[in-house]
């Protein structure tokens, strides 16, 4: 009887230190590479001129707001 409690105690222990020691998936999207955060901090500016560009052709250029409007006079500068 005290061999099993024993075991089911190291079995506990085991089990404890996997999971303190294993990385969560949430630390692992924090450890970007530079270029990594670069891609896709593009690919973002990418879809916001995009989604401008879309409502300018659905709505017509007197739509955008002023803040849509400076967006656009960056991204053509760059």
């Amino acid at each position: 009887m005290i061999t099993i409690a024993i075991l089911i105690f190291v079995a506990g222990l085991v089990y404890a230190v996997i999971r303190i020691t294993t990385p969560k998936a949430s630390s692992k999207a924090q450890n970007y590479t530079l270029d990594e955060r670069y891609n896709a901090a593009k690919v973002e500016k990418q879809k916001e001129i995009d989604r401008i560009l879309e409502k300018i052709n659905k709505k017509g250029i007197a739509s955008l707001s002023s803040h849509e409007k400076e967006l656009l006079d960056d991204y053509s500068r760059k």
